[in-house]
């Protein structure tokens, strides 16, 4: 359901042209976990709840919930690390706000690239055309992309 392709391209993916240290971001997160620090872990125990949700929402190809699950497991990343995100990332996510269900950034740090799960195609639309217009910075950009149903595929170019 994440494939643009199989969503009527409600998903988007945005590189913010920003990247972040991810051994600073896995250093804390894990630092947190062997203090056994218990805000870290009880968001943990939360965070480790979200897949049965995430796929029972993907079977009934509930996007709406998709994206607030998507949404909700940023929150609780930032809750964890702080550090995870700053205001650059907070404004470019207040410019798709209108037009997501959620979104959060991806991997453990280092890309800078961000998942947006859009309210409708249309919205997808809207919200492309207006970062395209106004990118937070020269480096910003939208990425086409599609999730394989093989696996892992290798390309030589």
């Amino acid at each position: 359901m994440l494939d643009p392709k199989s969503n009527r391209e409600q998903t988007l993916l945005y590189y913010t042209g920003m990247r972040r240290l991810a051994k600073n971001i896995l250093r804390n997160v894990v630092g947190r976990y062997m203090d056994r620090d218990r805000p870290t872990m009880e968001t943990l125990r939360k965070l480790h709840a979200y897949p049965p949700l995430m796929a029972d929402a993907m079977s009934r190809k509930d996007m709406k919930r998709i994206g607030e699950l998507i949404d909700l497991a940023w929150r609780l990343n930032k809750r964890i690390d702080p550090e995870s995100s700053n205001p650059e990332i907070e404004n470019i996510l207040k410019k798709f706000e209108p037009y997501m269900y959620g979104a959060k950034l991806l991997g453990a740090g280092g890309g800078g690239f961000l998942l947006v799960m859009c309210k409708s195609s249309r919205d997808a639309v809207v919200a492309r055309k207006a970062l395209e217009k106004d990118p937070p910075n020269r480096l910003a950009r939208f990425f086409d992309y599609t999730i394989s149903s093989t696996g892992i595929e290798v390309t030589v170019c």
